[in-house]
């Protein structure tokens, strides 16, 4: 029963988030994704997540995202890594991949980060899945991640869970 119950603390379901991105080493300003029944959602797991446009099935998703290593603990020597992370202001740093994908008028990641999120999806015509390895930094966090910086093809994507 208590693995089961660690297991589902680290799930989440459908849920909106706000995105920026950062375009030749500059980040823009934050947006939300979602306005009611419109928009992109989160699906998935903190160390593994797909985005989706709200109007379609999840299977249709515009990106990818796994995390290696991420764990979430409340032990008292990951309470002290927190704590001592969030004093210094620095950010937990992860390799995973991320998974996007290309067509005709979108070709390259920097071409995606631009157009973000309207972008090719996975059951697209002509839409070709990239899978490239990525850094993501996780801002500190009490209970659970709520900000991920990911970085791939020398773009990036941030995301902030609502």
């Amino acid at each position: 029963m208590l693995m089961f119950m660690s297991m589902s603390i680290n799930m989440y379901g459908q849920r909106a988030f706000s995105y920026s991105k950062n375009i030749n080493g500059y980040w823009g300003k934050w947006e939300n994704s979602v306005s009611f029944s419109s928009g992109e959602v989160l699906q998935g797991t903190y160390d593994e997540f797909i985005i989706y446009h709200n109007s379609y099935h999840p299977s249709a998703y515009i990106l990818k995202v796994k995390i290696n290593g991420l764990v979430i603990e409340s032990s008292k020597v990951e309470k002290a890594r927190m704590k001592a992370a969030t004093k210094a202001n620095t950010w937990y740093e992860y390799t995973g991949t991320v998974e996007y994908f290309t067509s005709d008028y979108c070709n390259t990641a920097k071409e995606v980060v631009n157009r973000w999120p309207y972008v090719p999806n996975a059951i697209d015509t002509g839409s070709h899945s990239t899978i490239r390895p990525a850094t993501i930094k996780i801002q500190p966090f009490k209970k659970n991640p709520v900000t991920y910086n990911i970085f791939f093809d020398g773009c990036g994507i941030g995301i902030q869970l609502n």
